[in-house]
């Protein structure tokens, strides 16, 4: 992102600052304690938190020009423009044309009132609007607001905050299994683990690695104290624990690619390809030896029972954003269209994906995945080139923080963690982290 130089702060513009990261870290650690749950009362609060943090920032000083910042807050503002639009009743003859999957199903139930929207659950969709409306407005209010000198609180504020939740996850996990059969036969594998207050294992995984980020900073950022290192090495230490004891081998596999991420990033431009190449290696040679039956690696991986199904319902989920391309089914509304004309699995409910880029695909279209591919090309751009003008000690520190949101990659690839909104605003907290390091280090106090 392209920020210009920061200029001094008075004392009141201080405290400030650090009041919107106390408020940003309060915002994390409670969506973490609400857990996975996607409920209206959940997506209400966070548009009232974000509310509540735009306010405050509205008497802080501009630290820094967000330009890109704005515009990654237009193309979430775009998706909930879009959301509330898939609600809209559109005129008959549109509605075939672009919603042909919502069509027929209001259609064969004779249920059309002159208009047919494109999600195929309306009330779902119009929460998912609020909830994509309040990160939106959350980023815009933080983004050009938190600067170097707020990174250090920022990053013991997450890594605490990922301390408490695992140790969470660890002593309320009881680590057993049983099948509940829901809505009349369909069986839903429920893993009792070490996942404290999420819904599920993955969603506690990611929540965990995406804030992994700020411990390692912590733990091997330049010039830290002997109390950041300790509290880094004793935050990451728990996360690696708490996200292997919640069975989650994508969590697993994403703690291991954050730390590789962090060795690879943080060294000097010389040794940065042979040590990517050196990871690349090692994970070419586990996944060809667990490929091989390597005794050791199928009992360190083994495949679930259910996980054979897990292309299938891949091929659903491509198969659905087919039927309807153009304004998908419909954000959050994934579970009521999913069913239906062959899809597989048909003996059990498939309430999700299991990949977060086929889900988006499928929920908002080509119109969703234009502005969400948008919004992530703006980032990636904006992080590049605030690179390449940033420090040396910067460029080290935010390849540091950035190693939390890479081993992200594993669980968006295999579940939807970014659909949770606690993960969401995790990950958005772990950003900011991210350009707040990049930043001039005339920002220091």
């Amino acid at each position: 992102m392209t920020f210009a130089r920061a200029t001094p702060q008075p004392a009141r513009g201080g405290a400030i600052l650090y009041g919107i990261v106390v408020l940003l870290v309060a915002l994390v650690a409670g969506a973490g304690l609400y857990g996975g749950a996607t409920d209206p009362l959940g997506r209400v609060l966070l548009a009232a938190a974000s509310a509540i943090l735009a306010l405050a920032c509205l008497a802080s000083p501009r630290i820094a020009d967000g330009t890109r910042v704005r515009r990654v807050s237009l193309c979430l503002g775009a998706l909930a423009v879009l959301a509330f639009a898939q609600t809209m009743p559109l005129p008959v003859a549109l509605a075939k044309g672009i919603a042909p999957l919502a069509y027929a199903s209001r259609d064969a139930v004779g249920v059309l009132d002159g208009g047919v929207p494109t999600s195929l659950d309306v009330d779902a969709t119009r929460r998912a609007g609020l909830l994509l409306l309040g990160f939106a407005v959350l980023l815009a209010a933080i983004g050009p607001r938190v600067s170097f000198r707020g990174a250090p609180v920022l990053a013991r504020g997450l890594a605490l905050v990922a301390l408490a939740h695992a140790a969470l996850g660890l002593l309320v996990g009881r680590y057993g299994q049983r099948d509940v059969v829901i809505f009349g036969g369909f069986e839903v594998s429920n893993p009792f683990q070490a996942y404290g207050s999420f819904a599920n294992r993955a969603q506690f995984a990611a929540f965990e690695t995406v804030l992994a980020g700020a411990s390692i900073w912590l733990l091997a950022g330049p010039r830290r104290s002997t109390f950041d290192r300790v509290l880094g090495l004793t935050s990451l230490t728990a996360i690696a624990v708490g996200v292997f004891a919640s069975g989650s081998r994508a969590g697993a596999a994403g703690v291991v690619l954050a730390i590789a991420a962090a060795w690879v990033l943080a060294s000097d431009r010389g040794r940065r390809r042979r040590r990517a190449l050196a990871v690349l290696a090692c994970a070419v040679l586990l996944v060809a030896g667990r490929v091989a039956g390597i005794d050791v690696l199928v009992r360190a991986i083994p495949l679930r029972g259910d996980e054979a199904l897990r292309l299938d319902v891949w091929r659903g989920a491509v198969d659905l954003a087919l039927r309807q391309p153009v304004a998908g089914v419909g954000f959050d509304a994934f579970r009521h269209a999913y069913p239906g004309e062959g899809r597989k699995p048909d003996d059990r409910l498939v309430a999700v994906a299991e990949n977060d880029v086929l889900q988006l695909a499928a929920e908002g279209g080509v119109l969703g995945f234009g502005f969400a591919a948008l919004g992530a090309a703006i980032v990636g751009v904006g992080l590049g080139s605030r690179r390449r003008i940033a420090s040396a000690p910067s460029r080290q520190s935010a390849g540091l923080a950035l190693a939390g949101p890479i081993g992200l990659v594993p669980l968006a690839m295999t579940s939807v963690p970014l659909h949770a909104p606690a993960v969401a605003i995790a990950t958005l907290a772990a950003g900011v982290l991210v350009v707040a390091l990049l930043r001039e280090e005339t920002d220091r106090p």
